[in-house]
């Protein structure tokens, strides 16, 4: 259903933790940043997670190993934290890396509870690879429809976050 694709959402800045490859993001920190500023995400909202990862998206590169930084590294979102959310009652998680909760170092995923138990299973949809998210205040509105692929397990969306 479209209302899926269309919710209110809650940021969670990180930018002042700076998680590096294969971090985990605590429950506690997404609190810390609850207080900070003044958002917690309520049921059939969508959570979405700058980690300050977009900085290192580099699409246009002719260097090779720098285009694919981005993919083979990314810190995640720690059990705990991926269980407060889907406590919480979102109806999906978006962030600035190309895994969304999970951490990768180097190509290897070193965590990925959201994929295998919190979201995934529960039918809380991700939104991966999102870029700009520094300009986006910490509520608004996020739309992110996909595009109608049968029998299709994700689509690439053009996510539009309004403050």
């Amino acid at each position: 259903p479209v209302d899926r694709f269309i919710a209110p959402y809650v940021k969670y800045d990180l930018g002042r933790h700076a998680p590096g490859p294969g971090d985990l993001v605590s429950r506690a920190t997404l609190e810390e940043v609850e207080a900070r500023d003044g958002v917690t995400p309520a049921t059939g909202e969508i959570a979405i997670v700058q980690f300050g990862w977009d900085r290192y998206f580099h699409p246009e590169s002719d260097d090779g190993d720098e285009r694919q930084w981005w993919i083979r590294n990314a810190p995640g979102l720690a059990a705990d934290a991926c269980e407060y959310l889907a406590n919480r009652g979102v109806i999906g998680i978006g962030s600035d890396t190309a895994t969304c909760d999970a951490a990768v170092v180097e190509g290897t995923i070193t965590s990925a509870v959201g994929h295998t138990r919190a979201f995934l299973p529960n039918e809380i949809l991700l939104f991966e690879g999102l870029i700009g998210l520094g300009a986006a205040p910490p509520r608004g509105v996020f739309i992110g429809l996909p595009l109608r692929i049968r029998g299709g397990s994700g689509s690439p969306i053009r996510a539009v976050l309004i403050g």
